[in-house]
């Protein structure tokens, strides 16, 4: 990850020709095989690649995001066709916002306080299933696949992940209101 950042930001050209290539290369996969082909841009970012999404009508790009103004236009209907976004909840996020979004069948994303475990995933706790500020809302488990897209998770819906950082970060990230602490343990 660090490496292809400092690729962007260092050899924008060459970056952008790489990327190109790999992206060319799935939708021809995808055309040639007539499946359903996914790409998130964004994994440890929160960048605007909607005029690259245009050029590639056969993937599906999906984001989570906190950019209020990307949401508002993924809400009105103003991005590209293959283009999906998931708001992402953070300690700068009001809550009316949320709702906003989600009555607009905007889905959001939520981390809460339950560490998740991989390396013994019977050993790490179950995410709520509803959420009492938002007692009307269907809520899901966005933990069980990566692909946040409307045909997997419905529209206007709330999927709760685990808490994935550093258990030492834990209480910082709880605090700042990034992660949101489940009363129930």
């Amino acid at each position: 990850m660090i490496r292809k950042a400092k690729l962007l930001f260092e050899e924008p050209d060459w970056f952008f020709e790489l990327l190109h290539k790999d992206l060319a290369k799935l939708q021809r996969y995808a055309e040639r095989w007539d499946v359903y082909a996914f790409c998130r841009l964004n994994v440890a970012s929160d960048l605007d690649w909607m005029q690259l999404m245009e050029m590639y009508p056969y993937i599906n790009f999906y984001d989570y995001t906190k950019v209020r103004s990307r949401i508002d236009m993924y809400a009105a209907g103003d991005v590209p066709e293959n283009y999906s976004i998931t708001a992402s909840w953070n300690e700068r996020m009001a809550m009316a916002d949320m709702k906003r979004w989600l009555k607009r069948g905007v889905n959001g994303a939520v981390v809460w306080d339950t560490p998740y475990n991989g390396a013994h995933p019977h050993l790490t706790r179950e995410l709520p299933t509803s959420w009492d500020r938002l007692p009307k809302v269907e809520c899901f488990n966005a933990d069980l696949h990566d692909i946040r897209h409307p045909a997997y998770d419905g529209e206007g819906r709330l999927g709760f992940l685990h808490y994935k950082g550093l258990k030492s970060h834990l209480p910082e990230a709880v605090k700042r209101g990034f992660v949101l602490h489940d009363a129930r343990y």
